[in-house]
């Protein structure tokens, strides 16, 4: 799944005009052709670096997703709207979000997801939400919550409902 993951990655940054170099960063050991082996290392993080021209070095990094193959995926989508974007005439725009152009996930909660909503790891889906939903009602900092609580159990719901 890497690899396919990998060659769809590389197709797509190098649709984008004058790209002179591409890099792409996971912690799977490569082979050497350069091309990554499957598995999944504890940090499925994603960095996509390229340079247009002798312009400077334009990065696309996620984390979002539990796979290196779901976060090569996102990479891939975020490349495909900035090149859609350019097509229809938003260069200026464009141009500007190309500069260091890094995604950052939600942090992840310091304890597991289930014990900040209170639930068993394999409660049903309708339980986590109303769990989330008491929890959101009474530490919300709108109703004099504290917003550090609130963030933990946001990140929480945000693992929770993460399809990978």
């Amino acid at each position: 799944m890497v690899p396919n993951a990998y060659d769809c990655l590389l197709q797509e940054i190098r649709r984008v005009d004058g790209v002179s170099a591409v890099v792409v960063s996971t912690d799977i050991p490569v082979q050497r052709n350069g091309r990554p082996y499957s598995g999944e290392p504890q940090d499925p993080g994603v960095a996509v670096w390229w340079r247009v021209g002798d312009g400077p070095w334009l990065c696309v990094a996620i984390d979002r997703f539990r796979g290196v193959a779901y976060n090569m995926r996102a990479a891939m989508l975020v490349i495909e709207g900035r090149r859609r974007e350019l097509r229809y005439g938003t260069d200026a725009l464009v141009a500007a979000s190309w500069s260091v152009f890094e995604i950052k996930a939600l942090p992840v909660p310091a304890r597991p997801w289930h014990d900040v909503l209170g639930v068993s790891p394999d409660a049903p889906t309708e339980v986590v939400e109303a769990a989330y939903r008491a929890l959101a009602r009474i530490h919300h900092p709108g109703k004099g919550g504290d917003s550090g609580y609130m963030a933990e159990i946001n990140a929480a719901i945000e693992e929770a409902r993460r399809p990978f």
